[in-house]
């Protein structure tokens, strides 16, 4: 009996840690943002500019909602006579030309170019293309400044590698089979800097902030070690306390700039139930600094774009005319894919203009405002234009 009531003692206490492990392991699991675990947090990295473009809330909404905004309907192709070309507009249907520009838009808003094999033999009827980014670009080799030859990994379709034309390892490329297009400031070393990287940073601490603030439980007691820095030095002081907490083996910590250390010491405390923490202090900086360098407001790139677009004409407008400018980077794609229907030159001509069909966003007082908006900036580019010759014939004369 004894021997019974001992195994039975044992039996419970094995299932009671049982629970309490997978309590344990449910807690931990739940509060651990998913970047966190993925560490993806170097831009340099092609897979780690993937994961943030899947999983980052922020940099998911300029790559995917970009994407799905400029492509949700056909452009708008116009003749010389202004009236709308509604044959060409079913062909690019037809031929899915709009998934084609999605993927295209993706891939260049995340890596800054990509290399497009057309014609590709093996794939299913509805899809003739491949894109190629930076994560399967092996090599591109360049001959007095031109591209002469792209090296690639087979086809990676939904994460999966697959057999290309009975291939299983890297194979060749050439300029005249691929269409080359890249965003942003172009660059011999870089072919085209990714739209994303100039809020990388921003991106990924906003993330380290949700992250944190998921892990900040008052309710049962969770706290974390907080790190306050001055204002002015915050960047600097980030790194290097960073990876002296980290070699502490220190798990939950935040740093964040204070308003009231500013001029004072670095502090380092521990946050719990009884304190507060000032999360809106560090993410109101950054959504501001997003929001400046992407054109969109806050509630737009946050997960809210129907929100955005109702919160005030002033965002409706400006979040128009972002996605408008966008748009318009593509349009000499739009044109390149043109070139390869039949008769392609002549169709090409055909077309006097490539307009973005937004599905009447803007009502027609709105419409009006972006007219007026437009024709301004057009008049300041005109006089640009002027000084910058001005200037050229002026220095002609003084060479002369």
């Amino acid at each position: 009996m004894v021997i019974r009531i001992g195994i039975l003692r044992r039996a419970k206490q094995w299932f009671t840690g049982l629970r309490q492990r997978a309590s344990d392991w449910f807690h931990k699991e739940t509060h651990k943002e998913r970047l966190e675990e993925l560490q993806a947090k170097s831009f340099k990295n092609p897979n780690h500019r993937e994961k943030r473009a899947e999983l980052d809330p922020i940099i998911y909404a300029l790559v995917t909602r970009v994407a799905n905004s400029i492509t949700a309907r056909p452009p708008i192709f116009l003749d010389k006579q202004g009236n709308e070309m509604d044959d060409l507009k079913e062909q690019w249907k037809k031929l899915l030309y709009s998934d084609l520009l999605n993927d295209v838009i993706q891939a260049t808003r995340t890596h800054g170019y990509m290399v497009l094999e057309t014609n590709v033999e093996g794939l299913d009827d509805d899809r003739n293309w491949l894109v190629h980014d930076s994560t399967d670009i092996q090599m591109i080799i360049f001959n007095k400044f031109k591209i002469e030859q792209y090296t690639v990994l087979p086809l990676i379709d939904e994460g999966e590698k697959v057999s290309l034309l009975n291939t299983v390892i890297q194979y060749d490329l050439f300029p005249k089979d691929v269409i080359h297009f890249y965003v942003g400031k172009f660059k011999l070393n870089r072919q085209g800097v990714s739209p994303i990287k100039p809020i990388w940073d921003n991106a990924v601490r906003y993330s380290e902030i949700i992250g944190a603030m998921s892990r900040y439980d008052s309710r049962i007691g969770n706290g974390m070690m907080v790190v306050s820095v001055d204002p002015m030095t915050y960047q600097g002081e980030t790194s290097r306390l960073a990876s002296a907490i980290e070699s502490t083996n220190t798990k939950n910590f935040l740093i964040l700039k204070h308003p009231q250390n500013s001029g004072m010491a670095t502090t380092i405390d521990w946050e719990g139930s009884s304190t507060r923490v000032w999360w809106d202090i560090d993410l109101g900086e950054i959504m501001k600094l997003i929001s400046g360098a992407t054109g969109f407001n806050v509630r737009w790139f946050i997960g809210d774009p129907k929100g955005a677009q109702s919160s005030s004409k002033e965002d409706k407008i400006a979040n128009y005319e972002t996605l408008e400018s966008i748009f318009e980077e593509y349009t000499s794609f739009i044109r390149k894919l043109l070139l390869m229907q039949e008769d392609g030159e002549a169709l090409n001509e055909s077309v006097a203009d490539i307009q973005w069909d937004s599905g009447g966003v803007l009502d027609a007082d709105d419409a009006d405002e972006v007219n007026k908006s437009n024709e301004g900036e057009e008049e300041s580019l005109e006089a640009e234009v002027r000084e910058e010759q001005s200037e050229e014939l002026r220095t002609r004369r003084i060479r002369d």
